[in-house]
């Protein structure tokens, strides 16, 4: 089973795919960690969004927010 987790970074990833977003190198590092994070954790049913927070060293609503205002 895929994690809600993974769906919603599916979804952002797939957002950034598709349109024409415009985005600064500090946002393409950070989506690049977090890219890694979840690669290196696809066995993982159990990652959460606190954990990539932690891995990332930001609270999950940073987490959230930066994730948002990137793709809006």
């Amino acid at each position: 089973m895929v994690s809600i987790l993974k769906l919603m970074l599916r979804h952002y990833f797939h957002f950034l795919s598709q349109k024409d977003v415009k985005v600064t190198s500090v946002q393409q590092n950070f989506l690049q960690k977090v890219k890694v994070i979840v690669e290196d954790n696809m066995d993982n049913d159990e990652l959460t969004i606190e954990e990539l927070g932690s891995k990332l060293f930001m609270s999950r609503s940073q987490v959230h927010r930066k994730l948002k205002a990137i793709t809006d």
